[in-house]
């Protein structure tokens, strides 16, 4: 120490660190600090997301206009398909029924479509929708056969009949779960609903298969 003017002159003042490794055991600095919180905030910012999507009709515009287009494609191909193929289909009991089974279900992913793309829905409003479009087929399903007709002593086996029944079924119940969660908004919301049209489409094109190939062999 030093005397200056009668004062007393204390220690220079030790400059803090500001890098890893300038004093035993490392430094930290604010900003390294904040870099793992930044990380998690970008994970949270990306989760919040991808939760906010999944029960926004609006942010599925994209996949209704492509489901609309196909399934209205399908619908035409469908009355190609029976046209050449009418007189048989009206000779088999249930034929006809399977075909308007096959309509049903591409103008179901239609409808949910055009329902989509109504500008300003709440999630509620487009869960509502979503329960009533898949009552409604539930009801055109249920006044169907599931078989068409077959001879007096023969059985259905029990393996087409679970296969009738899980292309009828499939698209419809991922289709009201989809309704439900984006709803209440909790459980998976429209996630359900894309899994719905791929299966509703596939149902329609294995009953479409049956009326335009199957009936000729």
């Amino acid at each position: 120490q030093r005397t200056l003017g009668g004062c007393r002159e204390g220690p220079a003042a030790v400059t803090s660190p500001s890098r890893r490794g300038d004093v035993p055991g490392g430094f930290v600095t604010p900003r390294t600090l904040a870099v793992p919180f930044l990380h998690v905030s970008s994970r949270r910012s990306s989760y919040d997301r991808a939760v906010s999507t999944a029960y926004a009709p609006g942010e599925w515009k994209d996949l209704f206009v492509a489901m609309a287009g196909a399934s209205a494609a399908l619908a035409g191909l469908l009355f190609v398909a029976v046209s050449i193929n009418v007189e048989r289909i009206v000779s088999y009991k249930g034929l006809p029924e399977r075909g308007m089974e096959t309509l049903a279900l591409l103008l179901t992913v239609l409808v949910v479509s055009i329902a989509g793309l109504m500008p300003g829905q709440s999630h509620v409003a487009f869960g509502l929708e979503l329960l009533g479009i898949a009552a409604v087929l539930l009801a055109t399903l249920l006044a169907l056969p599931v078989t068409h007709e077959l001879p007096t002593d023969a059985d259905a086996p029990p393996a087409w009949l679970a296969s009738r029944r899980l292309v009828r079924l499939t698209g419809l119940v991922l289709l009201a779960l989809a309704g439900l969660s984006d709803l209440l908004a909790f459980g998976g919301g429209l996630y359900w609903m894309a899994a719905g049209f791929v299966f509703l489409t596939l149902g329609a094109v294995a009953n479409a298969w049956v009326l335009l190939i199957e009936i000729l062999r």
